[in-house]
């Protein structure tokens, strides 16, 4: 007889409810399992436990890509491009006006206005600079007519008289901006400040009286009666670089004029600056090798007046005389006709003085320490 067992019987396992060993890890177990590393939020994973894509996650993918194809792919692309272009017009444009305005040094003013610049406190002045210096440091603003300041034909003293009065063809010539004028600047104008302007003169029954002081300017106006007004006062501004006139008509990214970029080429501004430009670059590259001859004591020089050996210091080094070169070959290779090949050379002359003459400096101090040689060449041996 057979004895009877009384285990029970082995019942199979239920695995449904228990974790795979990472053998029986299936495909999408594991990229669940790699996807959760990053944590889990309404955007993360991607998708959820059914295999569908996160509804907020949707909602912010096509919004995005409906933006894009909004600002890329669409005629409006074209639009904002425009609009970027005309405002860096505009920009161009205004910056010309604003040039041509500040050219204007002779003013017309109302007895309002003349006021204005009337001292009260000679011994404090609140108008102008001090006693002896009569640069505005008020905010004074006068609105200027363009079509009258592309018409005036006056100059700084500088540019009326040649800096080396022996010669004739120095310093830039007249500027005449007469036949610039045109309906686009007609009836037009601008408030220009007056601030940093100087005042040199009054012109009163057609002729010119010189101002130095803040005495002569009160002695002015104890003189002036309502019938005399309005007066013009002369009130002088720096003009502007060279540089400065060169980078408004070009372009410096695309090197090419403006005109290639919608300003026309036949524009009152435009043909204003470009004028200007040409009477600014003359002016700089003869003031430039005079000032450089001047500083490095060399012959060729000429005479300077008084009031223009102030900055002749700043040109010892030729880095000036070097500079206005430079922006001269740049002005020839985009408009021709503002600068003579004759201009240049003389100017690249003079460079080739300047740089000889350093050069024989330096080999005057390499013969000085050439004695001295010998003996640092022991030393650094020894050391």
């Amino acid at each position: 007889a057979q004895p009877i067992s009384t285990r029970a019987p082995e019942q199979p396992k239920d695995t449904r409810d228990q974790p795979c060993s990472p053998g029986r890890m299936d495909a999408g177990s594991q990229n669940t399992s790699s996807l959760q590393i990053f944590g889990s939020s309404r955007l993360w994973p991607p998708l959820d436990e059914t295999g569908m894509p996160r509804p907020l996650l949707t909602t912010i993918l096509v919004v995005l890509s409906a933006v894009v194809v909004r600002l890329f792919y669409t005629q409006n692309v074209k639009d904002i491009g425009e609009d970027m272009a005309k405002k860096q017009r505009d920009s161009r444009v205004a910056q010309m006006i604003a040039i041509i305005a500040n050219q204007k040094s002779r003013f017309k003013l109302s007895k309002e206005q003349a006021e204005e610049l009337e001292e009260v406190d000679m011994n404090a002045p609140k108008i102008y600079d001090s006693r002896n210096d009569l640069t505005v440091k008020a905010e004074i603003r006068i609105a200027v007519d363009l079509e009258e300041a592309m018409e005036e034909q006056e100059e700084t003293k500088s540019e009326a008289e040649p800096l080396d009065k022996s010669n004739s063809d120095f310093g830039p010539p007249k500027l005449n901006l007469s036949r610039q004028t045109s309906a686009q600047l007609s009836g037009r104008s601008i408030e220009t400040p007056l601030k940093g302007r100087k005042l040199t003169a009054i012109v009163q029954a057609g002729s010119e009286r010189l101002l130095s002081t803040v005495e002569d300017v009160q002695k002015v106006f104890s003189e002036l009666k309502d019938a005399d007004y309005p007066v013009t006062f002369v009130l002088k501004s720096a003009p502007p670089e060279a540089s400065r006139l060169f980078r408004l008509i070009v372009d410096e990214i695309f090197d090419e004029p403006v005109t290639n970029q919608g300003i026309d080429k036949t524009s009152a501004q435009f043909l204003a600056v470009k004028d200007l430009l040409a009477v600014r670059l003359k002016y700089e590259l003869d003031s430039g090798i005079t000032k450089t001859l001047c500083a490095r004591g060399l012959e060729g020089a000429g005479n300077l007046p008084l009031d223009e050996m102030r900055d002749v210091p700043s040109f010892h080094s030729g880095e000036k005389l070097r500079e206005a070169i430079k922006l001269a070959k740049q002005v020839k290779k985009h408009f021709p006709e503002l600068v003579t090949e004759d201009a240049i050379k003389r100017a690249q002359d003079a460079n080739r003085r300047v740089g000889s003459n350093q050069r024989g400096k330096v080999s005057t101090l390499l013969g000085l320490l050439a004695p001295s040689l010998p003996y640092w060449c022991i030393a650094v041996l020894l050391h």
